[in-house]
C-alpha cells in the first residue's frame, strides 16, 4: 500500500483531505471516478483526472503522467482587499502561572525557570490583549447604541438657511504705514 502523499501534485494539505474523504492510499485513488474525487474541497474534474493518471503511473497501472500538474494560473486583475474582521473577544480570565514545588534547598533548573518565566509574560500578554479587546467591544457598543438612538429620533426640522455673505469692496483700503525699502 502506497501513501498517497506520495502521488505526483498532492501535497500534505490534500493528502489530509483525501485521507478524509477515504483515499488514504494510491491505490483507492487509482481506483477513484472524476466525478467522486471532485465533490472533495479543491479539486476540480480536470484535477481529479491528473490525479487519478498520477496515482496510477505511481503504482504501476498505468502510463506516466504526459506532463507534470499545471500551475494555478496568474490573476492579471487585481485583487479586491477585504477588510478584516476583528475576533470577538470570549471572556476568559487569564492563568496564572505558577512555579512547580521543589524540595527544601533545591534550585530549579535553568530551562525550567526560563520556560516559566517565557509562560508569565505569555500570560501577561494575554491578558493586556483581552483588556484591549474588551474596550474595542465596548466602544462598539457605545457606537451601536448611539446610531440606534440616532436612527429612533424623530428627524430635525430643518434649520433656516445661513445669511448669505457680504460682497467685498472692489477697492482695498491702503494699509498704513511705512513702507519697506
Amino acid at each position: 500500500m502506497t501513501d498517497v502523499g506520495k502521488v505526483t501534485g498532492i501535497g500534505p494539505a490534500l493528502a489530509a483531505s483525501l485521507a478524509a474523504a477515504g483515499f488514504a492510499t494510491a491505490e483507492a485513488l487509482a481506483g477513484a471516478t472524476p466525478e467522486r474525487l471532485a465533490v472533495i474541497p479543491g479539486i476540480g474534474r480536470q484535477r481529479a483526472t491528473r490525479l487519478i493518471a498520477a496515482a496510477k503511473a505511481l503504482i504501476g497501472q498505468g502510463d506516466a503522467p504526459a506532463a507534470p500538474p499545471r500551475p494555478l494560473p496568474v490573476r492579471d486583475a487585481p485583487v479586491r482587499k477585504v477588510k478584516p474582521t476583528r475576533p470577538v473577544p470570549v471572556a476568559v480570565a487569564p492563568a496564572e502561572v505558577a512555579a512547580p514545588t521543589v524540595p527544601e534547598g533545591k534550585a530549579l533548573p535553568k530551562p525550567v525557570r526560563k520556560a516559566i518565566k517565557v509562560a508569565q509574560k505569555a500570560a501577561k500578554a494575554a491578558g493586556e490583549a483581552m483588556a484591549a479587546a474588551e474596550k474595542l467591544r465596548a466602544r462598539a457598543l457605545r457606537k451601536a447604541t448611539k446610531a440606534e438612538k440616532m436612527a429612533s429620533a424623530p428627524a430635525p426640522e430643518e434649520a433656516p438657511a445661513k445669511k448669505p455673505a457680504k460682497a467685498k469692496d472692489a477697492k482695498k483700503p491702503a494699509k498704513k504705514g511705512k513702507k519697506k525699502s
